[in-house]
């Protein structure tokens, strides 16, 4: 019996509880059980358990080991199915969580070129502006939204993008194009209520009109209601075909990131890293 079976029935005897369940669980006999815990403990010149004719308790040595061990066959286990992966085509759940804007803007209009590629794999996504816990509720994907930092996940950058300011051809023909900041004071400014005082404070705007939804602004920038300023990519499509111009060039000269996270393990689910990778690549 190799060292790896002593260590896999270790584990079972520990979650059992009973040598007896370990040897149904595992299919051998009961002595065949206390034999192999016999001999690891010789192995390692300790006690891992103090037995009883009631109960198996493990010593404070034996707690640590079996945590230790735990974690390796974990991670055993995951090299495994890893391995296996790799030797078929993805397929299966990918359950993402993503900020609205960004999935309406840059996720949902690549859907169909991810399904042509992997026609197995079935996407459950979820278009949301929520605190997400990606461990407990099972997420394999979190994309565009907030994520504390922490060691339980890997966070990987897909997109940049940038705040524009942006009008409609008509209200800047009739309301003229403000040459600097300062003279945004002098226009109708539309506001969205979750970031006005950093939009509007710095440069003494008083707005004309706040909601609190971007596509709501959007819609009334392309009815000439305004300015207002947008995530580059929520206005792409509209700067390229000129139902709204970018004005005020340059004013906003900071690069934001837009992140992915996804739950840290030794050995990625290969869709995991496959829809991480779909994502960094051009379209």
């Amino acid at each position: 019996m190799s060292k790896l079976e002593r260590l896999k029935t270790f584990i079972k005897v520990i979650e059992s509880k009973t040598f007896s369940a370990a040897s149904r669980d595992l299919g051998i006999s009961i002595p065949a059980v206390s034999k192999q815990i016999s001999q690891l403990e010789k192995e390692l010149h300790i006690q891992l358990l103090e037995r009883s004719t009631r109960s198996l308790v493990l010593t404070d040595v034996g707690r640590h080991y079996y945590e230790s061990v735990k974690r390796l066959m974990n991670d055993f286990h995951e090299a495994e199915a890893f391995i296996a992966q790799l030797n078929k085509e993805p397929q299966g759940e990918l359950k993402i969580v993503c900020n609205r804007y960004v999935g309406m803007s840059l996720i949902i209009p690549r859907l169909k070129e991810w399904s042509r590629l992997y026609p197995k794999v079935m996407l459950n996504i979820e278009l949301a502006d929520r605190i997400v816990d990606i461990m407990k509720e099972r997420i394999d994907i979190v994309i565009g939204l907030p994520y504390g930092e922490t060691e339980e996940v890997i966070e990987q950058k897909i997109y940049q993008t940038r705040y524009v300011f942006c009008a409609s051809p008509a209200y800047l023909k009739q309301k003229g194009t403000p040459a600097n900041l300062k003279e945004l004071r002098k226009h109708s400014f539309i506001a969205h209520r979750g970031r006005q005082g950093a939009d509007t404070q710095p440069h003494q705007i008083l707005p004309s009109m706040q909601l609190n939804d971007s596509y709501a602004i959007l819609q009334c920038a392309l009815q000439g209601l305004g300015i207002a300023k947008f995530h580059e990519y929520l206005v792409l499509p509209y700067l390229e075909n000129g139902e709204l111009i970018e004005i005020l060039n340059g004013s906003e000269r900071e690069l934001l990131q837009i992140n992915m996270v996804y739950p840290y393990r030794v050995y990625p689910q290969s869709k995991t890293k496959l829809f991480a990778a779909f994502l960094t690549t051009s379209p």
